[in-house]
């Protein structure tokens, strides 16, 4: 009976348990890009409740970790696919908002930090952590 009751209840508390930092993809190992942003392209099929594609068409300034097959260098064009959390999801009060999704807004002109790593269709994919895309420098105060 005791063991019983501690398993159904080691049960309630996973299932109840807001989202962590755990659930958010390590940056660890990611190439590091610091680019200005050309372009935004969203989906148009998106819906605002749930999550958003974007993809970012970047300057590339400087970059960290470069793996093989990665061709970056300052002034190449780069793209990058990134995942966000919809402007109207609705996420309870008592649940923190997943951590693996990105919630930062950025705009054209804006220079960024973004934590990626390169697909096989030659496009980046941003680490699905809501600290893989940083604005360094926003384009609107300048």
């Amino acid at each position: 009976m005791r063991a019983t009751a501690l398993v159904s209840f080691a049960c309630v508390g996973l299932v109840a348990a807001p989202a962590t930092a755990a659930d958010a993809e390590k940056l660890d190992g990611a190439t590091v890009v610091q680019a200005k942003v050309r372009t935004i392209f969203r989906d148009q099929d998106a819906n605002d409740r749930d999550t958003v594609a974007y993809l970012y068409e970047v300057v590339v300034e400087k970059v960290e970790g470069v793996k093989p097959g990665d061709d970056l260098k300052p002034g190449k064009v780069m793209y990058a696919r990134a995942e966000h959390l919809g402007e109207k999801a609705e996420i309870p009060k008592y649940v923190s908002p997943p951590l693996a999704f990105l919630t930062v807004k950025l705009a054209k002109g804006d220079t960024i930090r973004v934590y990626c790593d390169r697909q096989d269709d030659g496009v980046y994919r941003v680490r699905a952590n809501v600290s893989a895309i940083q604005v360094i420098e926003s384009a609107k105060r300048k």
